[in-house]
């Protein structure tokens, strides 16, 4: 015995525990040659590989390689070691020496300030003392302590490969070599050199470790075991190339290139297995145990095998079921273990943790064997679709229709407390058989509603529960009376698969159509508080501490006795349940279906499944009370990502938010559910399960905290929820100053249309008092400019009257009077057609409208005493309103011909015209009569007469002004008394 301790007598065979394998297939590794795997303080599983440094949380798997560590001289990694101080975790390198990495600075190459780093790195460990031994490939032992690095020295080790470093209890160093044995190292010098020669299996020492106050040395051929100085061989093992040791509780396990070993500390027993089902567990480089109890195998060619035990043994093709399809698992009356029946006629036992076949002599194959029972006696009866049969010893007969069956196809088999065997079947009803012959056959010819029964039981009182299809449930009591039930309103279709008595008086019934309880013919369904889809429940069982065990085609529901008690309290109580799958530990987690299941005698419940036989054992399937490490594990936004920082702020450009987020928990890491919220934009939680990531669009300015909450494998909740905290900054326009600024220009805007508004009012008041003072000056002049040639005209109508001889000088004043009177007329036309007519854009011709207004007045008296000079420049098309342009031109030159100066001996009239695509500047200029300087600046009021000389309206100027605003031009006088006058007119193109 190597070493002693309490022991586990209800431990699990090592061929039981249930095996996951995480490779590149299944879980993205980089390689399946993994060469060491650990558990970091954070909950993270760290593996090494020749291709890089992965982290696992159960979900995905992230790679550090030479493309994320640009220090890297190549990928390769050979292992880990975790710091019992800080939680740093080292890695020992291919050829860049020792790799250091926290949480906060995340990776860096570890070096000294005096001395050389090893750039191959096998091992490392740090002592109690706080100093760091590395182990390197092919140069010996390096000392770490404060910035020094120095190689020990020691002839033998400065050349070696060492393999592994272990400090024992009793601070001694133990070294192990590739070729040079194990090495023992006391206060920094070499006490003891074991090899081949005093005792060591190999003299390659792959792993050391210690169980109690023996070391133990994992050589290339097997094992030994150094105590009190003394070194032994391991038999266990031996000649195996032993590569990994972990010690825990009362088990030394031991990988080896062949497979995994146990030995029981205790009883010094051992277990060796190279496979669990299709998962091989060969060359097994480490091994590591995690804080929820599994067991992590790091391979050569499998990636990581995970080994946990669930409280559930499954026993299967591999373990010598011919087929895994199992229909009735019964436990023997001798107590030698339980038969198995198989869908394909084949029987088994298994006991002990064997399973071996039981052999019938009559050729029932391939109907699938539907119950096996065997009686105090030894006689065994089996039921099948071909037929009964009865077994005792090598004797066997098979019961037929001729020898009383009414059909073949059977399906369950009862002993009565008075020995009596029922026999249910598919089409022929319920069978009695008495002194192992048929006696007695119920149907519905005699009281059954149906003859298709899959079930019977029997109560305290001898009465018989037989569940039926399409007719309830029938109870026979010991009279051969037989009360039918009714499930529902309307039974029919509806199957019992079996029914579960509690007392004479009330019992329970698993059926297509649900669960029902019965009591007194009061049928209460039961309906659960988790929703399941597409659910099938075959079957009841109690374990010894009340609870109920529902087997189903999604697995085996868990109810706890309590929820039973309040729905028995309380019909409209929905109970809560567990669901058990293969994430627990089921190889296969379709139950068969319409089968009955086992309770044992120990307790334990044999489910029949479609893929062999799961073993549950209730006492060990305790909720997990753990609950996993919880981690947001960045912010990525569309071109940033955040990690541990604190103080994110994000500018407004931001509009995507991607937060991956983890909970580390391992047992069933794919049932794992999360809920979360983003404080400032969530009302409410989101719940979500299969996915690690939550994403986010277009979130305004504010800070947000992220809050998350996740389930370990039983569902259970973590208390605190982890968080991230950042803070969206607004762009300007979304800032405090913004709408300050917003509002002052708003303000200021508002208070410029005030200001406009106003003096638009103000405008249109002047205008109107303008356009009033005109209307009266308009009326006055009117009335006076029309009166007056009327007036003239009548008075010359009446000398012609009295002095008929000048008639015909009488006619020319007429004339004159009546052509002033049209000459007013047509200036208040013009005037009123400029006010009210739109600008119309033609195109121009200075030359034609110039000479046409120059012939027009050359009925004038004076036209032929004034000089007339037309220059006119027109470049290319203009556009403006010539209607507008002529009546410009027409007052303008009609004012220099009437207004001459005789006194003058050459009168003249210039006229100047130029124009481009952009404007016309038009020159009028005179040297007649002239205005004074005092009337210039009243000559453009209406009705403005400013010399003697004028006989018109008083309109010419005043209208010329309000042509040339109206077309948007300028018009500018230049005027001296006596000397003449000159208009510069600017004209903009119409567009």
């Amino acid at each position: 015995m190597i070493y002693s301790q309490s022991s586990d007598k209800n431990y699990v065979p090592l061929k039981r525990l249930m095996a996951t394998e995480w490779s590149a297939k299944s879980a993205g590794l980089v390689a399946n040659n993994v060469t060491s795997v650990m558990q970091s303080h954070s909950g993270y599983i760290w593996l090494t590989t020749y291709n890089g440094i992965q982290k696992f949380d159960g979900y995905k798997t992230v790679t550090f390689g030479q493309n994320e560590i640009p220090f890297l001289r190549s990928s390769g990694f050979r292992n880990i070691y975790h710091s019992p101080t800080d939680h740093t975790l080292y890695f020992s390198s291919q050829s860049s020496g020792l790799v250091k990495y926290n949480e906060l600075d995340g990776f860096y190459q570890l070096n000294a300030e005096n001395g050389d780093m090893p750039s191959s790195v096998e091992d490392v460990l740090i002592d109690r003392r706080g100093d760091m031994w590395i182990g390197s490939v092919n140069e010996g032992l390096f000392l770490f302590s404060g910035d020094s690095i120095v190689k020990f020295q020691n002839e033998i080790l400065e050349a070696s490969n060492i393999l592994a470093i272990y400090e024992s209890k009793s601070n001694e160093l133990f070294v192990g070599t590739e070729g040079n044995g194990l090495f023992v190292i006391e206060n920094h010098k070499v006490k003891t050199n074991y090899t081949i020669e005093n005792g060591l299996n190999s003299n390659i020492v792959n792993v050391i470790s210690q169980v109690g106050d023996t070391i133990i040395a994992g050589t290339q051929s097997g094992m030994n075991f150094l105590f009190n100085d003394t070194l032994r061989t391991i038999s266990f093992m031996e000649g195996e190339s032993v590569n990994a040791l972990l010690h825990s509780n009362q088990f030394l396990w031991v990988g080896s290139d062949n497979g995994l070993g146990r030995i029981n500390l205790v009883n010094n027993t051992t277990e060796f297995i190279s496979s669990s089902g299709y998962i091989d567990m060969t060359r097994i480089n480490d091994i590591t145990l995690d804080s929820e109890g599994s067991y992590w195998l790091a391979t050569g060619k499998n990636g990581m095998v995970q080994l946990k035990e669930t409280g559930i043994i499954n026993y299967n093709l591999f373990d010598g079921l011919e087929n895994d399809n199992i229909n009735i698992v019964t436990e023997r009356k001798n107590g030698e273990g339980f038969f198995i029946g198989c869908d394909d006629g084949n029987i088994f036992i298994l006991d002990s943790n064997q399973i071996k076949p039981y052999e019938i002599n009559n050729t029932i194959k391939p109907t699938g064997i539907r119950d096996v029972y065997e009686q105090k006696n030894g006689t065994v009866w089996i039921a099948s679709y071909k037929g009964l049969i009865r077994k005792r010893g090598t004797e066997e007969k098979l019961y037929g229709l001729s020898d009383g069956l009414p059909s073949l196809d059977l399906r369950r088999i009862l002993e009565d407390e008075k020995g009596n065997i029922w026999v249910a079947s598919r089409s022929g009803g319920l069978i009695k058989i008495q002194n192992e012959e048929v006696v007695k056959v119920y149907n519905r010819n005699n009281g059954l509603k149906a003859d298709f029964i899959l079930s019977i039981e029997e109560d305290k009182e001898g009465n018989l529960y037989l569940g039926t299809h399409s007719g309830g449930v029938a109870i026979l009591n010991s009279a051969g009376q037989i009360n039918n039930i009714s499930l529902t309103n309307n039974d029919q279709g509806i199957i019992v698969f079996n029914t579960h008595v509690c007392n004479p008086d009330s019992f329970w019934a698993v059926t297509t159509a649900g669960i029902f309880y019965l009591n007194r013919e009061i049928s209460q369904e039961l309906k659960f508080a988790r929703s399941y889809t597409s659910l099938s429940i075959f079957d009841w069982l109690e374990d010894n501490n009340g609870d109920v065990w529902l087997t189903t085609n999604r697995g085996v529901i868990s109810v706890k006795k309590e929820e039973i008690e309040l729905f028995l309290k309380n019909p409209n109580h929905k109970v809560k349940s567990r669901l058990i799958t293969e994430a627990d530990g089921m190889y296969d987690d379709e139950c068969t279906g319409a089968v009955r299941s086992l309770k044992s005698k120990d307790g334990n419940l044999f489910v029949p499944t479609l893929g062999g036989i799961s073993i549950i054992s209730p006492d060990k399937m305790n909720t997990n009370t753990k609950l996993p490490n919880v981690y947001i594990e960045n912010l990525k936004t569309q071109d940033s990502t955040y990690e541990n920082q604190t103080n994110i702020e994000l500018n407004s450009k931001v509009n995507r938010f991607k937060f991956n987020y983890t909970a580390l928990s391992f047992l069933a890491p794919n049932v794992t559910r999360f809920k979360y919220k983003l404080e400032g934009f969530d009302s409410e939680f989101t719940e979500v399960s299969g996915i690690r990531s939550a994403e986010y669009t277009n979130l305004p300015p504010g800070e947000y905290t992220f809050l998350l909450y996740a389930t370990n494998n039983h569902g259970l909740w973590t208390q605190n929820p982890a968080k991230f905290h950042f803070e969206v900054k607004p762009a300007f326009h979304e800032t405090f100053w913004f709408y300050l600024l917003l509002a002052l220009i708003i303000f200021f805007l508002i208070y410029a249309i005030y200001k406009w508004r106003v003096s638009g009012i103000q405008q249109m008041n002047k205008k109107l008092i303008k356009v009033n003072s005109e209307l009266d000056g308009f009326v006055y002049s009117a009335s006076h400019d029309l009166r007056s040639p009327l007036a003239s005209l009548l008075g010359l109508i009446n000398l012609s009257r009295t002095d008929p001889e000048n008639s015909f000088d009488y006619l020319n004043k007429m004339e004159k009077s009546v052509k002033r009177l049209d000459d007013f007329i047509s200036e208040i036309i013009d005037f009123s057609s400029n006010e009210r007519k739109e600008v119309v854009c033609d195109e121009v011709d200075f030359k034609h409208i110039t000479q046409s207004i120059i012939d027009e007045l050359s009925f004038l008296d004076t036209d032929d005493k004034v000089k007339k000079e037309v220059d006119i420049i027109q470049k290319g098309v203009f556009n403006s309103d010539k209607r507008r342009i002529a009546v410009i031109f027409r007052n303008l030159i009609s004012n220099a011909l009437k207004y001459y100066d005789d006194s003058k001996d050459q009168p003249y009239l210039k006229i100047k015209v130029d124009s481009n695509a952009e404007k016309a500047i038009i020159l009028i200029e005179d040297n007649g009569i002239g205005i004074a300087q005092n009337e210039q600046e009243e000559v453009f009021k209406m009705f403005y007469r400013a010399t003697e000389r004028s006989t018109g309206s008083g309109l010419g100027l005043y209208i010329i002004l309000e042509t040339v605003e109206k077309l948007k031009g300028s018009i500018k006088m230049e005027s001296e008394k006596f000397v003449g006058t000159k208009f510069h007119i600017e004209i903009p193109f119409y567009q």
